[in-house]
């Protein structure tokens, strides 16, 4: 561990973001406050946690991907040396084919630079053990797993509070008073206020005019009365194999859409992709959550200050490719704030000349549309 460093940093929100970026400060010799709330649709404690580093129907890599992806194995064996647990578990991906044309765009990007090591060998119909549905056959998908997220959130939880690092509490962004380079809440001043907060951040007075891109969407958790394959299918719904007969699946989507209440039918949804992935029908509901997830419209996370009160940061907008792309940001970040080493400017919310609060940069993959 680097030597103390002194500056105070107050996290709002323990989810995925919030917990990585106090674990990296930590171990940069910071000792950041969190403040977490327990709100309902919280999306770390919902999700799944399928990492899978091509998605989509196009195929695509995540923006920087050349920069992040190859960073992440190292930043998950300090993070889990760091908790004495593990939370990244490697896992086969058999990604189902959707379409022809889909078949043909893996052949094509299989030649590219940056794919080939990820783009696995494809597969016919029926020929990957335990795995039905799959009429146009899939691949498979290299170097992905899934992410223990409660673990994960349990652990730094526990490290937090036996430090006295953690509060639980609901805050209202009306007590957060920027002055200058500080901020005033709770009677303490504050170098960096940093706002991890998920779809709460549609409701923050400073930075609830970024253009987040935000859905509901539910995940089950079942036992299978019949044996599972040991790989992740992922076809329109995911399934996610925890053990031999446990397994969640999901999610669902439903694009701007807050609601953090069960809704009937979801779940029927849910379990019918099950039974189409793995062939029956033979399931015990173990859980049902709802989270709602927050993400950009270009891809590319929030992460800085405001342009006005520089005291005041956000890190958000990870989306559905949060386990993927949260471990390098929220290290960016950390080396930020201990040594004012310069942020990613593609994530960097730039000061606008006629709105109130900034928009992040597009990334040059991904134009505004």
């Amino acid at each position: 561990m680097s030597q103390r460093n002194h500056k105070r940093v107050l996290i709002v929100g323990q989810g995925l973001a919030g917990s990585l970026l106090a674990l990296r400060l930590l171990a940069l010799g910071l000792r950041p406050v969190v403040v977490e709330d327990d709100r309902a649709g919280a999306a770390s404690r919902t999700a799944a946690g399928i990492t899978s580093p091509v998605t989509g129907p196009r195929l695509a890599r995540i923006p920087l991907a050349d920069r992040i992806l190859p960073e992440n194995a190292r930043l998950i064996r300090e993070l889990e040396a760091q908790l004495a647990r593990r939370i990244f578990h490697p896992l086969p991906i058999a990604r189902l084919f959707n379409s022809a044309k889909e078949r043909a765009r893996w052949a094509e990007r299989r030649e590219r630079p940056g794919f080939s090591a990820l783009l696995g060998p494809a597969f016919n119909a029926g020929e990957v053990p335990g795995v039905y549905g799959d009429p146009l056959g899939g691949f498979q998908l290299q170097q992905g797993g899934w992410w223990d997220l409660p673990g994960l959130l349990d652990a730094t939880r526990d490290r937090l509070e036996a430090e006295g690092l953690l509060h639980r509490t609901t805050v209202a962004h009306a007590d957060f008073q920027p002055r200058g380079n500080r901020a005033r809440w709770s009677g303490a001043d504050w170098d960096a206020v940093v706002f991890c907060e998920g779809h709460r951040a549609l409701e923050n007075r400073w930075f609830a005019d970024l253009p987040f891109r935000y859905a509901r969407g539910e995940v089950l958790t079942l036992r299978s009365a019949r044996p599972l394959p040991q790989t992740i299918i992922a076809g329109g719904k995911g399934v996610l194999p925890l053990d031999s007969h446990t397994l969640r699946v999901g999610a669902t989507f439903h694009r701007a859409d807050r609601d953090t209440a069960l809704r009937a039918g979801d779940d029927g949804t849910l379990l019918a992709a099950a039974a189409e992935h793995l062939g029956h029908d033979e399931f015990e509901v173990l859980d049902r959550r709802v989270g709602v997830r927050c993400g950009s419209r270009h891809n590319v996370p929030f992460l800085g200050c405001h342009p006005r009160e520089t005291a005041l940061y956000i890190f958000n907008g990870l989306g559905s490719k949060g386990t993927l792309q949260a471990p390098w940001y929220a290290d960016q970040l950390a080396r930020h704030l201990a040594a004012d080493t310069p942020l990613p400017p593609e994530a960097a919310p730039p000061l606008a000349e006629r709105r109130p609060t900034p928009i992040t940069r597009a990334h040059p993959d991904h134009p505004r549309r």
